[in-house]
């Protein structure tokens, strides 16, 4: 007989697959790069940076804060620009419609200079000038990383890598170019434009900038619109803008639209190119620029408004923040203390501080701890 002896072990089941989990929540990406606008006014051969507008009245980015009617312009120009925003704007029903308009004389004179009355290729910004943008959206050319001796890293490059996809879609600058519609033919010679318009974070002076592109007999040309629309909140206000002056008969072929306030651009659901970043991605984007635009530079360090917080963005009046502040400002662009305690800032001055971004002082292009003394209230650029 032969005997078989069954010994039994533990038996080997195939190994599990491990379930990975992860107690860190997913980064919140509530800031924004996109592609916004800067504004100019034309001065013969001179483009003149606008800081803010206020209705009709153009404050431009000099020490003295000039003002200037925009009645006594040839109108404003634009250029697009790589930007970042702390908060998103939403324009939803967006419609622009042909219509027809008798306006005439001197009301019609009026909305002709503030459009800009010219053709497109009379005036544009030069093409090279903004092909020749310093920083960081053209490192490929001018090696500004490398000369500022950063060390990208991973997450840093991902910011990278958006911000040159957005150099592809900038492009010339443009401006109105448009004549005064005949009111006796009643075929469109004015645009209506409408829309709503809302944020989930308060603002308080928003100002509409937008483009649109029209097909006239003499062929294709840019018109502008833009309106103050003062606050805006969670709730979407409808707002309704009558541009005319423009050809008889033209046709509308696309359009952009743009949010400021105070003189800073918000990121919209409408805006070209448009990533959510994180806060940190946000202001390591800035610094980044910052220092790629200054590679053998010495500047002060300076608050970034781009990325100004919340409170000053629902402020009603830049008096509420007219305190002058010294702060201490580390060599990364990290506030490290406001100096000075003697003085009693008031709780809303302090706590917008606290949550300001500031770009860091720069010796020789290299970054450097420093002392700032500023006032918020610069912010309103009155």
């Amino acid at each position: 007989m032969i005997m078989v002896a069954l010994v039994f072990g533990p038996i080997s089941a195939p190994a599990a697959t491990p379930v990975a989990v992860s107690s860190r929540a997913a980064p919140v990406r509530d800031h924004h790069l996109f592609v916004g606008i800067d504004l100019f006014l034309s001065d013969g051969t001179e483009q003149l940076k606008i800081n803010k507008l206020e209705g009709e009245v153009a404050i431009l980015d000099t020490l003295e804060k000039k003002r200037i009617n925009l009645i006594q312009t040839s109108g404003l120009r634009w250029k697009m620009a790589t930007k970042v925003s702390s908060s998103i704007v939403t324009i939803d029903d967006l419609e622009l419609a042909e219509t027809f308009t008798n306006l005439y004389g001197e009301g019609r004179d009026r909305i002709s200079n503030q459009l800009g009355v010219q053709l497109m290729a009379d005036q544009n910004l030069d093409r090279a000038e903004l092909s020749a943008r310093e920083g960081l959206l053209n490192m490929g050319s001018t090696g500004s990383i490398t000369d500022a001796g950063q060390d990208l890293g991973a997450e840093n490059q991902s910011i990278i890598d958006q911000a040159v996809a957005l150099q592809g879609s900038i492009s010339d600058s443009g401006m109105l170019g448009a004549a005064p519609g005949d009111s006796a033919d009643q075929v469109p010679n004015a645009i209506e434009i409408t829309f709503k318009i809302s944020s989930a974070h308060l603002i308080m002076d928003a100002h509409v900038f937008g483009t649109v592109v029209i097909q006239t007999e003499a062929g294709i040309r840019d018109a502008i619109f833009h309106e103050h629309v003062g606050k805006v909140d969670q709730t979407p206000k409808k707002i309704t803008i009558l541009q005319p002056g423009l050809p008889s008969g033209f046709e509308i072929k696309q359009s952009t639209i743009h949010v400021f306030n105070h003189g800073e651009e918000f990121a919209t659901n409408h805006s070209e190119k448009h990533y959510e970043l994180t806060a940190s991605e946000a202001v390591e984007f800035v610094r980044l620029d910052h220092q790629g635009n200054h590679r053998r530079d010495s500047v002060p360090a300076q608050p970034v408004w781009p990325l100004a917080p919340r409170e000053l963005h629902a402020a009603t009046h830049s008096r509420e923040f007219d305190f002058p502040v010294t702060v201490k400002i580390s060599a990364t662009g990290e506030l490290q203390s406001i100096e000075g305690d003697e003085l009693i800032l008031p709780h809303n001055v302090r706590e917008a501080v606290e949550n300001m971004t500031f770009l860091p002082a720069l010796e020789a292009g290299q970054p450097r701890e420093s002392i700032l003394t500023f006032n918020p209230a610069d912010f309103f650029k009155e």
